[in-house]
């Protein structure tokens, strides 16, 4: 994605890249509409849809995003931040009582009272908190402190695409084998050699060396976030669909929260800030704090089942 975003922007403007995704937005819907069967429901499954949990959750999620989102332009004191986090949280704490009391809740929230779906949360969010940001942090540094192209500060990304292609398939075959600790373990290790090699990012003008440590990390996070979701959902049973539904909206959070945290620290706390050499090592610590967060939470919980 950010390679050939680069290279759109390069060759015929940033807009390009955003009719690239219209287009293969179409070729989807197209291709769902085509390959996916259709399925009859029998009408004892059918449950009516929750209207004020959709409320509560659209304004509760999308609030906190929204206010998160808007730390790093705006600074965290700043109206837009605080409203939008302030009501995102009371209508949370509003649709939680809400699926505790309906007859037929949207998402059943008693999954988290599964030990290994909870730590999975966390390990993700933790991930999700470490990674997304940098994807962001090293184009900013590269294009606005060095002065390099987006098709260069692409590259950069690119060793990413290839270590999802080698080892996402491949965490999946071993899974089936050797069980997820192995791999959650190892992978743990890389995404934090990766990010010590990164930690000095504010001094490096070599963009080798920046691809092949990030290429390091990327080997450890696709390594790591199948096979923890994996595992963290193995015992819920016919509540996968809730836990899947409340991970990737937490996960969601989780990045807008790591990616405002790295940007503001990269600005040197400056909102809407640029972003500056030495804000941008302390931006890596931080993603240094999560990915050892990730590690000993894998060494700690993930066993060999």
């Amino acid at each position: 994605g950010p390679t050939l975003a680069g290279a759109c922007a390069v060759s015929m403007g940033w807009r390009s890249s955003f009719f690239l995704l219209i287009a293969l937005s179409v070729v989807f819907l197209v291709l769902a509409v085509m390959v996916l069967p259709k399925q009859r429901v029998d009408a004892s499954d059918v449950h009516r849809l929750d209207v004020p949990s959709v409320v509560f959750s659209t304004l509760g999620f999308g609030g906190v995003l929204m206010g998160l989102s808007n730390v790093a332009t705006y600074g965290i004191a700043d109206v837009r931040c605080i409203v939008p986090c302030v009501i995102g949280a009371i209508c949370l704490v509003l649709f939680v009582r809400r699926e505790q009391t309906a007859d037929e809740p949207m998402l059943h929230l008693d999954v988290f009272k599964d030990r290994d779906f909870t730590v999975g949360t966390v390990m993700i969010c933790a991930l999700f908190a470490a990674f997304i940001g940098v994807t962001l942090l090293i184009p900013l540094y590269v294009q606005g402190v060095l002065g390099d192209t987006a098709l260069q500060s692409g590259m950069i990304l690119f060793p990413g695409v290839i270590a999802a292609l080698i080892v996402n398939p491949l965490s999946g075959w071993l899974m089936g084998r050797i069980g997820p600790r192995p791999i959650v373990c190892i992978s743990a290790v890389l995404l934090v050699v990766g990010t010590v090699g990164l930690m000095h990012l504010g001094n490096m003008t070599d963009l080798y060396a920046m691809a092949a440590w990030q290429g390091v990390r990327a080997f450890g996070i696709s390594g790591l976030i199948m096979p923890i979701s994996t595992w963290s959902f193995e015992k819920l049973g016919p509540r996968t669909a809730d836990g899947t539904s409340i991970s990737s909206a937490i996960r969601q959070i989780a990045s807008a929260v790591g990616t405002s945290i790295i940007v503001l620290l990269a600005a040197e706390g400056v909102p809407g800030g640029a972003v500056t050499s030495s804000g941008t090592d302390v931006a890596m610590t931080f993603s240094l704090v999560m990915s050892l967060i990730v590690l000993a939470m894998s060494f700690a919980f993930v066993d060999r089942k």
